[in-house]
């Protein structure tokens, strides 16, 4: 039987790597994460020897459903900002539904987020997160490009067609639409709150990333200043200003720091007032951001019951792109084409889901039901039903793949899980992937043994 095309191209890297590119490609590794910003929270981000590869077909697939799930995203948005009842369903805390009367119902410039999917056995791709603050966009790129200084890859090229996305190319995207904004200057200035940490109590783990896509911003003619919420600001005859400059444009670094605005200054704060009156923007919205940052919104694509929320070819496409989704509460629920009563055949079948906190980060408070006792299972269970809001998902079996790793000066084979994750600039234009790789199922960096690698898309020539 032939090998498919990506076991073939894994092959002849590796056959490769082992008999005369290993010295190169350690040296251009050594040289481009020596210099020190390749880091996350202490640790280099990538230390597997080989990029991840894919078919021409898997990412124009990646690019399709990603358009297709950000147009349900947005019609979500949309009811969710006139509807209570429906942001009460969807577990949005008293605090974050305050939001809609800041920015719900005015214009909201959006420039990045990123949906995190899952390759599985069958070569179905299966989106199981959303994410409004995404992080890796600079590291993506930069290993891409260590990548391709290596002789390995261009030996690669020269036998198949080959790409490298980039996310670069988005965030100019994305730029471009946000020129379009009215505006009292001609140019554009950007403040950033929360980068250096402590706004809500938190550490920013991925501080130099952080820079390095501020100095991009920068360098596409965008005025770039770091600012925090304890600092003087003040709203005056219509303009927002923080220690005497005019504030248009404003981006928090974390959840957290966005969260910290009304938690810790009020709603009497100058940015609150000059974002309800239209004098500044905060990019990816404040209410849209704590709307679509929920995990219990993958239940409103996935339950039947909120289907009259979307059109018919975006339904459609939920069916093929979302796993089985639900909020865990009471009740009964379609499941295969039968109906289930949802706890006690979640219960029952824990091999076959996986539960997720409502809020959460990095992969904090997720129970892998495989990877459990009934007993623990049980416990989790309970937990979520009465004291964190959360979801039961069906779980993406995904096939491992071998990475070479270093270990006494050699490189040894290790299986490992993977990641496909689209970024999305501008609410609907697909461009780079962050894709992560690690020896148990929980990709996170945040988790501690997730690492990122670059992606290569290839096809036969």
């Amino acid at each position: 039987m032939k090998p498919s095309l990506i076991a073939e191209v894994v092959e002849h890297y590796h056959q490769l790597l082992m008999d005369e590119h290993l010295e190169s490609t350690l040296e251009v590794l050594a040289r481009r994460l020596g210099r020190g910003q390749l880091v996350f929270d202490g640790r280099s981000v990538c230390e597997v020897l080989r990029p991840r590869f894919i078919e021409a077909q898997v990412h124009e697939d990646a690019w399709y459903a990603s358009r297709q799930v950000m147009k349900g995203l947005a019609s979500l948005y949309r009811h969710a900002a006139r509807d209570g009842a429906l942001r009460r369903t969807l577990g949005l805390m008293a605090e974050e539904d305050a939001l809609v009367r800041i920015d719900a119902m005015g214009r909201v410039p959006c420039v990045v987020s990123r949906l995190d999917g899952l390759l599985g056995e069958d070569g179905q791709l299966k989106f199981i997160e959303h994410n409004t603050t995404p992080g890796g966009i600079v590291f993506t790129d930069s290993l891409s490009a260590a990548f391709q200084e290596m002789p390995i890859i261009r030996v690669i090229a020269n036998r198949y067609a080959m790409a490298g996305p980039s996310a670069r190319a988005g965030l100019s995207h994305a730029l471009r639409e946000l020129r379009g904004l009215p505006g009292k200057n001609g140019s554009r200035s950007l403040t950033v709150i929360g980068l250096t940490g402590g706004e809500g109590g938190s550490e920013l783990k991925n501080q130099s990333e952080a820079r390095m896509l501020l100095k991009q911003v920068a360098e596409q003619g965008v005025r770039v200043t770091t600012a925090r919420l304890d600092e003087e600001w003040s709203l005056r005859d219509g303009t927002l200003w923080r220690e005497g400059v005019s504030v248009e444009l404003i981006l928090f670094a974390s959840r957290a720091a966005a969260e910290s605005l009304l938690r810790e200054h009020g709603s009497d704060h100058p940015i609150v007032k000059a974002v309800q009156g239209g004098a500044a923007f905060v990019l990816n919205g404040m209410f849209r951001s704590a709307l679509l940052y929920s995990k219990q919104l993958f239940a409103a694509l996935s339950d039947p019951a909120f289907s009259y929320l979307f059109d018919a070819d975006t339904a459609t496409a939920f069916r093929r792109y979302i796993p089985w989704t639900r909020i865990v509460r009471e009740g009964r629920t379609p499941y295969e084409g039968r109906t289930v009563d949802l706890l006690p055949f979640v219960a029952e079948h824990r091999e076959r889901f996986v539960l997720k906190p409502g809020r959460g980060y990095g992969g904090d408070g997720v129970v892998l039901g495989w990877k459990c006792t009934s007993e623990q299972w049980a416990r989790a269970l309970q937990h979520f039903l009465e004291e964190r809001p959360g979801v039961v998902q069906e779980r993406v079996h995904v096939p491992t793949e071998a990475y070479p790793v270093l270990q006494e000066g050699r490189p040894v084979f290790e299986e490992h899980y993977g990641d496909l994750n689209p970024y999305v600039w501008g609410d609907s234009h697909a461009e780079g992937y962050c894709v992560r790789v690690a020896r148990n199922p929980l990709l996170n960096m945040s988790a501690g043994e997730g690492q990122m690698v670059p992606l290569f898309v290839v096809d036969r020539r």
